[in-house]
């Protein structure tokens, strides 16, 4: 969605400056008939940016987790079955993330 907004804004910004430059002139033909194409590429970088920023997001918070888990684990005052919660707890997250991989391995297709 923000992807969009920034491709059109982007868009509306170099007709803006093709206007300014007169559209008479060579650059502002230039840029008033390729400010689609510009626009839509700045749109798939922002995507892009997006689609990282969640990426580096998420493996910070499994991280995180797991970081949590096995800092439980290591603890000698943790209970034996805490432990063991914590070590299904592990388990859990392990699965979880292979699975979400495993999905956006078939959304691929």
């Amino acid at each position: 969605m923000n992807a969009g907004i920034g491709g059109a804004g982007g868009g509306a910004a170099l007709i803006s400056i093709a206007q300014h430059l007169g559209v008479n002139t060579w650059p502002g033909l230039i840029l008033m008939y390729c400010a689609p194409a510009i626009a839509v590429g700045y749109g798939g970088v922002i995507a892009q940016i997006q689609l990282w920023g969640d990426w580096t997001r998420e493996r910070s918070v499994i991280r995180q987790a797991r970081k949590t888990i096995e800092k439980g684990l290591k603890d000698p005052h943790t209970s034996d079955e805490h432990k063991a919660d914590l070590t299904a707890k592990l388990e859990l997250l392990d699965k979880a993330v292979a699975e979400n991989h495993l999905d956006r391995v078939i959304a691929l297709r």
